[in-house]
């Protein structure tokens, strides 16, 4: 009677768990489900090709206390699991596997986009950066040119005027020749 009522309680937690919990065990050598939650039922029915596909896709993740873990693409499903799985010992005496899957397709899919996200924002930074490189570089170039051109026009203006004395070209050139090694 206590196995029962302890059997009860520990059936009750896996069938209200949003987890796909399996045991898969084989009599007569053929593969058969020895237990399956209402999310494995519902995911997959009464299969036992998923349990398989997905344990085989753990074996080679395998952890130091005998259990398997990790994130697949289970393709049949077209969804993103983590998965949990081991071998145990079943009621009976045989060994069986035990199989914890739980979908995280819309975390994968999150997880995608704030990537994305990041790579956008990034490139916006990149952008806005070479935005300002440009616009520091062009005022380099536009306070010497315009300099050059202000000494120029003066200078025109004088020797136009004819007031442009020796000494007054020498400065003018002399600031335009600066102004353009600048």
């Amino acid at each position: 009677d206590e196995l029962a009522r302890s059997r009860d309680r520990i059936t009750k937690v896996l069938d209200s768990i949003d987890s796909a919990v399996s045991v898969l065990g084989y009599r007569q050598g053929q593969p058969r489900l020895l237990y399956a939650n209402p999310t494995y039922n519902h995911a997959w029915g009464e299969s036992t090709a998923p349990h398989q596909a997905i344990f085989r896709s753990l074996s080679p993740l395998q952890e130091q206390d005998g259990s398997c873990s990790g994130t697949i693409f289970y393709h049949p499903a077209g969804r993103w699991l983590e998965a949990r799985g081991r071998e145990l010992v079943w009621t009976d005496g045989d060994v069986a596997q035990l199989l914890i899957a739980t979908d995280v397709t819309q975390r994968k899919k999150n997880e995608e986009l704030v990537a994305q996200q990041n790579k956008k924002a990034e490139l916006s930074s990149r952008l806005m950066t070479m935005g300002e490189m440009a616009s520091s570089l062009a005022h380099e170039l536009n306070q010497p040119l315009g300099a050059i051109t202000n000494y120029a026009s003066a200078a025109l203006t004088l020797v136009q005027m004819n007031k442009l004395s020796e000494e007054n070209c020498s400065e003018a050139l002399g600031k335009i020749s600066r102004q353009a090694e600048r």
